[in-house]
């Protein structure tokens, strides 16, 4: 009786570890603004002015922190016609008070070390931060 007792307990608690560590799908809103975002940001990145469309540049997976509202995570593969590299990339995005800012991103092995607490980043990269 005290080993299922133990067993139980244990599941229980893994389960309420997995549900804390969860990130979010965003809202239709915020999806949209942070897609916008992310594209000038790359759009400034790559040309060096603000509001150019960079055909092919494709945000996905966008997720937003449970731990901590104000961050969110995306994934970024960038169009072959550019004349560089294959762009595939993440981007950590933080909610200021009236809107998101890219905070952390291209060529950054280590995205959101020193930006973004350790919960964060294990939330948003499950593990992939690697801080």
């Amino acid at each position: 009786m005290k080993l299922r007792c133990t067993i139980l307990a244990s599941l229980f608690a893994g389960l309420l570890a997995t549900s804390a560590v969860a990130a979010r799908k965003p809202t239709a809103a915020e999806r949209k603004t942070i897609t916008g975002t992310v594209t000038g940001f790359y759009s400034y990145w790559w040309y060096y002015k603000p509001g150019i469309e960079i055909p092919g540049l494709h945000v996905s997976n966008i997720r937003i922190s449970t731990v901590d509202r104000h961050f969110a995570a995306v994934d970024v593969k960038g169009p072959k016609t550019t004349g560089r590299l294959v762009l595939v990339d993440r981007a950590l995005l933080w909610h200021s008070l009236s809107r998101w800012v890219v905070v952390d991103a291209p060529g950054s092995e280590f995205i959101g070390c020193g930006v973004a607490p350790p919960a964060v980043n294990r939330d948003l990269f499950r593990g992939l931060g690697g801080c």
